[in-house]
């Protein structure tokens, strides 16, 4: 690799490797001129079929692409306590043993570039392990009580920059195995959690734009969060992303701009994956069954009616 390739490592089963390739073909289509692109994938049997498809991305634009075989056994011990994630999340803890590289960026496959990477890679991290956005999801209340008052910030490991030549310099791969093999069982979000703990002290913090989840969008659970609930820079960031993180392929899913990661997904080879959602009354029986499940009693709370006038009511009882 020459010097001034960026660095990508991405993980996925062959469950997820269709929506990994939408990532990869959102960093390709919005990548500069001049960027040189390299692709890690740490892969837990992914079939011929979804390689070969995504093999088939360099029409788009010329790539370097490395496989990087993990098994099961790799994270043995290693629960997984967080609904719809597979042991395959743990991949991304392996970074710094199998990739040969001194830094790289991670990135989820639920995720979608909207400009070039360079200068989040091109970012100094000094001394620090790891690099990554606040995740205002994880209360502090939480991570204060299950990670202990060495962790100042959580961040979201969606989108990391990692300095793989310090994880391999202290050993982290192993300290995070460690912990997350005797901790995650009790832990709610397993290898995130891992990083947080691990890593406290020694994560620096990127800005908002990097790492957009649909939840900055809502200014109640900003504010929820201890965090301006207008103007600012997360209001700046959510305006112009240069990275969304949301499941956009998922059927029903109404947050704000699906149609945005959906155009794109029409342009790759798996397009025939794009959802078709419910309409009429099933679609909103579904969702709000599911609704209803995570918050008893929505309808007698004043603040839902008031969500509801601000964003509208299937979006709301879809996504949140």
């Amino acid at each position: 690799m020459s010097g001034n390739t960026i660095n990508i490592a991405l993980a996925a089963d062959d469950n997820y490797a269709a929506y990994m390739g939408v990532a990869i073909l959102s960093v390709l289509k919005n990548a500069a001129k001049e960027d040189k692109l390299a692709f890690y994938i740490l892969e837990n049997q992914i079939g011929d079929k979804r390689k070969s498809e995504i093999e088939s991305l360099k029409t788009f634009r010329a790539f370097d692409l490395f496989w990087i075989s993990v098994q099961p056994s790799d994270f043995k011990g290693c629960a997984v306590t967080q609904k719809g994630l597979t042991p395959t999340a743990y991949a991304r803890l392996l970074i710094g043993e199998k990739v040969p590289c001194d830094k790289i960026i991670y990135l989820d496959c639920d995720i979608l570039v909207r400009g070039s990477l360079s200068a989040l890679f091109n970012t100094d991290l000094g001394e620090k392990w790891v690099g990554g956005v606040i995740d205002i999801n994880i209360a502090p209340k939480y991570y204060k009580k299950n990670l202990g008052e060495r962790v100042k910030h959580y961040i979201n490991s969606g989108v990391l920059l990692i300095n793989c030549g310090l994880w391999r310099k202290y050993s982290v791969t192993q300290w995070l195995l460690d912990y997350a093999r005797e901790n995650s069982a009790r832990l709610k979000y397993n290898d995130q959690d891992a990083i947080n703990y691990v890593c406290a002290g020694r994560k620096y913090l990127i800005a908002w734009d990097w790492n957009v989840m649909d939840t900055l969008y809502y200014p109640d659970l900003r504010r929820k969060a201890g965090l301006p609930a207008q103007g600012g820079d997360i209001e700046r960031a959510c305006l112009l992303p240069k990275i969304r993180h949301y499941k956009a392929f998922r059927k029903n899913y109404f947050g704000p701009n699906k149609e945005e990661y959906r155009l794109i997904m029409r342009e790759s080879p798996w397009q025939y994956l794009i959802p078709q959602d419910d309409k009429g009354i099933r679609l909103y029986m579904l969702c709000l069954w599911d609704y209803f499940k995570v918050h008893n009693f929505f309808f007698l709370k004043k603040k839902f009616w008031q969500r509801v006038r601000k964003f509208g009511f299937l979006p709301l009882i879809s996504n949140r």
